[in-house]
C-alpha cells in the first residue's frame, strides 16, 4: 500500500479499514468545492448576507450537474448560522421542491408543508395563500429556495405565469428573494416575459467540456477523497476523456461514474481506477435511459 499522499488526511484514516466500511464512505455525499459551484454557492450567500430585499436568482444548467447540490450545501450552511441565534418561531431560509406541473396551489402547498405547518390540501388557492403569507411574515422568511423549478412551468402559459407571478409577489409583497434551480425550460419561461426576466437574472452551469482546465483539477479533487490504497491519476487525458464522454458533460455523471469505479477498484483488489475499472462498471448515461434497447429489454 502507498502512504496515503495521494488522499486528504480525514479519508487517510479510511484507507486500512475493511471493505465495505470504505464503500461506504464512498458512497457518502460529499462536498466539492470546484469554481462553478463555489461562485454560485458565494452568490447565494451574498443574497442572504445583503441588506437589500428581494434580490432572487435562477441557478441555471443541464439535469445531473450539479444543481441540486448546490441547493442542499446552501441550506446546511445558512441553517447553522441561523441556528445559535434564531428563535423556535424565525425561520429565514426555506427550500422547496417545486411542485409537478404548473400549479400555483401546489406550490403554496410545499411552501406549508416544507416550513412542517398544518395544511388543509382541500382549500381553495386564495385561502392557502392567506395562510402562506402570514406563516412568512409570523417567520421572518428571508430567501425562498426552490428546486427544479421547471417542474412547475410545465403547463399553459397562463397557469405557468400564475406560479412565476406568485413568486414574483412573494418577493414584492414580503421582502423574500427567491432563488431556484433549473433547466433551460426555466430559463425560457423566465424569459417570455421582461418582468420575470428582471426577477431571475440567470446563473449558468453548462456541461463541462475538455478543454476547460476546472475539469481536470475537479478530477484530481474526487479523487482525494476516495479511499483507495494506490493513486489513481483521474487526470490521464485518456482516462479522464473517457470518464467526461460517457458522463455526457454532467458533473452529476462524473461523480457517479467515479464512485462506480471506486467500489469495482476495491472489489477487484486494483485499489485503484484505471481505464481497465472503467470498462467494468455499468453505467447507462442518462440520454440511454429510456432507451428499450439499452436497457436490454426489447
Amino acid at each position: 500500500m502507498s502512504s496515503g499522499n495521494h488522499v486528504t488526511e480525514t479519508t487517510r484514516a479510511y484507507l486500512g479499514l475493511p471493505d465495505p466500511q470504505r464503500i461506504a464512505r464512498i458512497n457518502r455525499d460529499v462536498w466539492i468545492g470546484y469554481d462553478r459551484a463555489g461562485k454560485a454557492l458565494r452568490r447565494c450567500l451574498e443574497i442572504h448576507e445583503g441588506s437589500r430585499c428581494r434580490d432572487s436568482l435562477l441557478v441555471v444548467g443541464p439535469s445531473n450537474n450539479g444543481k441540486t447540490m448546490i441547493f442542499r450545501r446552501f441550506l446546511s450552511r445558512t441553517w447553522q448560522r441561523q441556528q445559535p441565534r434564531a428563535e423556535a418561531s424565525t425561520l429565514r431560509v426555506l427550500g422547496i421542491a417545486a411542485p409537478n406541473g404548473a400549479d400555483e396551489k401546489g406550490l403554496l402547498l410545499n411552501i406549508l408543508e416544507a416550513a412542517g405547518a398544518p395544511v388543509d390540501r382541500k382549500a381553495a388557492t386564495r385561502d392557502l395563500k392567506v395562510v402562506t403569507y402570514d406563516l412568512i411574515r409570523r417567520t421572518s422568511l428571508r430567501i425562498l429556495l426552490v428546486d427544479d423549478l421547471h417542474m412547475a412551468l410545465r403547463g399553459s402559459r397562463r397557469a405557468v405565469g400564475q406560479v412565476l407571478g406568485r413568486l414574483k409577489l412573494i418577493g414584492e409583497e414580503l421582502g423574500v428573494s427567491t432563488i431556484a434551480f433549473g433547466t433551460r425550460e426555466a430559463l425560457y419561461a423566465v424569459r417570455t416575459e421582461e418582468q420575470f426576466m428582471n426577477r431571475f437574472p440567470p446563473f449558468p452551469l453548462p456541461r463541462w467540456e475538455l478543454e476547460d482546465p476546472e475539469y481536470w483539477r475537479l478530477l484530481n479533487s474526487f479523487g482525494r477523497f476516495l479511499p483507495l490504497r494506490e493513486p489513481s491519476e483521474l487526470d490521464d487525458p485518456v482516462l479522464g476523456t473517457r470518464i467526461l464522454a460517457r458522463a455526457e458533460g454532467l458533473i452529476g455523471g462524473v461523480a457517479e461514474i467515479i464512485r462506480l469505479c471506486a467500489v469495482e477498484a476495491i472489489r477487484s483488489g486494483a485499489e485503484r481506477i484505471t481505464p481497465e475499472v472503467l470498462e467494468a462498471i455499468h453505467y447507462i448515461p442518462p440520454s440511454h435511459r429510456d432507451s428499450a434497447a439499452t436497457l436490454g429489454i426489447e
